[in-house]
């Protein structure tokens, strides 16, 4: 889900579309929005979270936070066969966005 959806903000509706299925294992996915919906509505989670991650500097600022869920991507992964050079998807991204100084 994009940070931009306006429905990113509620956990129900994260959660929604991955109903367990036939033939489809939803823990993960249950798992990876879970935790984008948690991230920024927890300053301490986020900290943690980042600091874990390796990230040394994490901003204090959570307005200008944005966390995408399966992010689709272009590109090679130079452990897949040649046909299947297509791309994938991010599970989770996490970005703050730099806005304009005021002047």
């Amino acid at each position: 889900m994009r940070s931009d959806d306006p429905f990113s903000n509620n956990l129900l509706v994260r959660l929604f579309s991955y109903t367990p299925r036939v033939g489809r294992q939803a823990l993960e996915d249950y798992c990876t929005e879970t935790l984008a919906w948690c991230l920024p509505h927890s300053r301490d989670l986020l900290h943690a979270f980042c600091i874990s991650a390796g990230v040394r500097a994490v901003p204090d600022f959570l307005e200008t936070l944005e966390i995408d869920t399966q992010m689709p991507f272009e590109g090679i992964d130079a452990n897949s066969p040649e046909e299947d050079k297509t791309g994938g998807r991010f599970d989770l991204v996490i970005q703050w966005v730099h806005l304009p100084r005021p002047y």
